[in-house]
């Protein structure tokens, strides 16, 4: 392939891509500063983090979970039945992390939709040299796409980028369990704990913002020599 062509490809690539990934700026940046709220809010009512929380506080949890697994697409319900399946809910310290774990968990299907939006998009997309005769796109890189992204990029073979994206907030949630524990244990202040989890869903970000990449170029490869 020509270098002209690598360069027209790696432009619709990023170009389409750009406001996909400020919405996902958008969206960690939100995600953190409810985390922050929630957290500041227990904080905030010096409750023993150890200590039965009221029935009232966990129904109203329990409504916002089920609220959340109505309006989620079908394919998405299976992670949010596994993330909130066998938890315990007892004291404020367990409602506090499963708050922070909705967060993520509305967090993880809006990524997702954001993602699913750009394929679509890039589905709709005019055709560049078509070629009704090739493979439809596997997991495996194609030449095209190798010579934007390198030999090196994770993401392109196993599990698909649903399920990678799921199980990375999944690891992210655990993370911020601990950290959760530790900010009521110790009654940090938000400006103690809130650097600490901004870099968190940085990492996540980044990660987020590499699947849109990786998964868009793989679309874009199939309309290319």
């Amino acid at each position: 392939m020509e270098r002209k062509a690598v360069l027209q490809l790696a432009q619709r690539v990023y170009g389409e891509n750009d406001k996909r990934v400020k919405k996902l700026n958008e969206l960690f940046k939100h995600a953190n500063n409810e985390i922050v709220d929630v957290l500041s809010t227990f904080i905030a009512d010096e409750v023993n983090w150890s200590a039965p929380a009221p029935k009232a506080q966990i129904q109203e949890l329990m409504d916002d979970i089920a609220k959340l697994a109505v309006s989620a697409a079908i394919d998405e319900r299976p992670f949010v039945n596994q993330t909130f399946r066998d938890e315990r809910v007892k004291t404020y310290g367990d409602v506090a992390k499963q708050r922070v774990n909705l967060i993520v968990t509305q967090l993880a299907i809006d990524q997702k939709q954001v993602i699913q939006s750009n394929l679509n998009h890039i589905d709709r997309a005019p055709l560049v040299n078509p070629q009704p005769d090739r493979a439809v796109y596997s997991r495996h890189k194609s030449d095209v796409v190798q010579k934007i992204v390198g030999d090196n990029h994770r993401g392109w073979q196993g599990a698909s980028w649903q399920d990678r994206i799921y199980k990375e907030k999944s690891a992210l949630m655990r993370q911020l369990d601990d950290q959760v524990d530790d900010v009521l244990k110790n009654h940090y202040r938000p400006q103690d704990f809130s650097k600490e989890i901004a870099t968190k869903l940085g990492a996540s970000e980044g990660r987020a913002e590499r699947i849109l990449r990786t998964e868009s170029s793989g679309e874009l490869s199939k309309t290319i020599n």
